[in-house]
Order: structure tokens, then C-alpha cells, then sequence
């Protein structure tokens, strides 16, 4: 999943990369940034953050922080795909935004809990989100 993290962020620095000017060189390039983190969000909401939860009520409080975020960066990518289509001028301010939020997000789950799973799971457990994931990105 932490590659999954450096991966989109190689893609959002294509769409950083491409002038202000150029919407419709941008837009394509953001569209392919969120979906892919769309998809990698959805992974960790049904594989990881219900293991987090299941393993370790002390857990819950996190597991639900990092699904308000998810909420949150839900809806800064609406935000900035409303003002790609009405061609408002709010792209960069909202772009800032949500790298300051995926930045505290990532750092929360590379920084503890994808290392508190690798230490708390069973090598059975981590096989089986490892399958779950696995299935996931083929459906």
C-alpha cells in the first residue's frame, strides 16, 4: 500500500507538472490521479482499516479518523473536478489543500499502521488481505 502512496504521487506531479494554462492537458491527468486514489481508498476502507478494527479495539478511534479523512480528501477531489468543469480558478488553492491532507494521511499510515499490521498480523492474516487485495484489484 505504501508504494501504492509513492505511485500516486508520481501522478499528481504530472498533473502539477502541466501549466495552470494547459485545463485540458491537466484534466485527463487528474482524472487518472483520482481514480487511482479512489480505488487505492476503497482497498484499505474493505481490506485494511475493518483488519485495524477487528484486531485491536483500541484501534477503532483511528480506524475511524482515517475514514473521516478519506471523507475529506473525497471531497476536495469533487471539489477540484467541479472546478475543472466550470473552469474556476480554485485548482491550485484546493490542489494545496489536499496535498497538506494526503501528506498527514500517508504519514499516519505508512508511519504507524501499515507497520502495526506487519507486526501484529499473522503470517495467515497478512496472506489473507494479501488474497483480498489481490481479488480487489481484478474486480
Amino acid at each position: 500500500m505504501g508504494r501504492d502512496h509513492r505511485d500516486l504521487d508520481e501522478l499528481w506531479a504530472r498533473v502539477v507538472a502541466t501549466p495552470a494554462t494547459d485545463r485540458e492537458g491537466r484534466r485527463p491527468r487528474f482524472a487518472a490521479f483520482r481514480t487511482g486514489l479512489l480505488a487505492h481508498i476503497a482497498e484499505e476502507e474493505e481490506h485494511l482499516f475493518p483488519v485495524l478494527d477487528e484486531t485491536d479495539p483500541a484501534l477503532r478511534k483511528l480506524a475511524a479518523r482515517l475514514l473521516d479523512e478519506h471523507r475529506e480528501i473525497r471531497g476536495i477531489l469533487d471539489q477540484i473536478d467541479r472546478a475543472f468543469s466550470s473552469g474556476s480558478g480554485e485548482i491550485e488553492a484546493l490542489g494545496l489543500e489536499l496535498v497538506n491532507v494526503l501528506g498527514e494521511h500517508n504519514a499516519r499510515e505508512e508511519g504507524f499502521v501499515y507497520p502495526w499490521l506487519d507486526g501484529h498480523l499473522s503470517a495467515d492474516q497478512v496472506r489473507d488481505v494479501q488474497r483480498r487485495l489481490d481479488r480487489g484489484e481484478r474486480e
